[in-house]
């Protein structure tokens, strides 16, 4: 499927009219992503990789968003856009779990919880207005444009964890 164009984009008269065959069917002329089953091997793949890389991020603090929607457009065949709606309730689903299970933890070091709720009033206001931002960008742009943003975000942020890598192995190798 040419990146940007959604499923109903495309008309049909049989799943073999559809772009992305397998993973595309027609439906009453439309056509549109396949259900679960059958399951094809990158999707079996997918389903393995996916909740550990999103364990691994999650404990780390991190959502995964950056994960997930590359994943999800390889192994799934998402287009950009369902990626990151997908993404999207992914992370909420993980922040509401890691939420509820940390919800009566207490610090380790001081008669505190360990969720600094002081911290969680000053960034909610800035990530609802982020998400709402993101959303009507989604929206808005096209696929193509959406894919080159993200690629040029990850590259950014794996260049910046990089950088911060090497300056934390420095400055403990010196303190050796």
């Amino acid at each position: 499927m040419p990146v940007g164009l959604a499923d109903e984009d495309f008309t049909c008269d049989e799943n073999e009219d559809c772009p992305t065959s397998p993973f595309k069917i027609c439906v009453e002329g439309v056509c549109k992503h396949k259900s679960i089953f059958p399951m094809y091997p990158s999707e079996f793949f997918g389903i393995l990789v996916l909740p550990a890389l999103l364990a691994l991020a999650n404990v780390g603090g991190i959502g995964g968003g950056g994960l997930i929607i590359p994943i999800t457009m390889a192994l799934f065949s998402f287009t950009t856009k369902q990626a990151i709606a997908i993404s999207g309730f992914t992370i909420l689903t993980g922040s509401v779990t890691r939420f509820l299970l940390q919800l009566n933890e207490k610090h380790p070091e001081k008669n505190a919880t360990v969720i600094d709720y002081g911290i969680v009033i000053v960034m909610m206001p800035m990530v609802l207005v982020g998400s709402f931002v993101g959303v009507l960008v989604n929206v808005m742009l096209p696929g193509v444009v959406l894919s080159l943003i993200l690629f040029i975000l990850l590259v950014f942020l794996a260049w910046k964890s990089l950088h911060k890598a090497f300056e934390i192995y420095h400055k403990e190798s010196q303190q050796l």
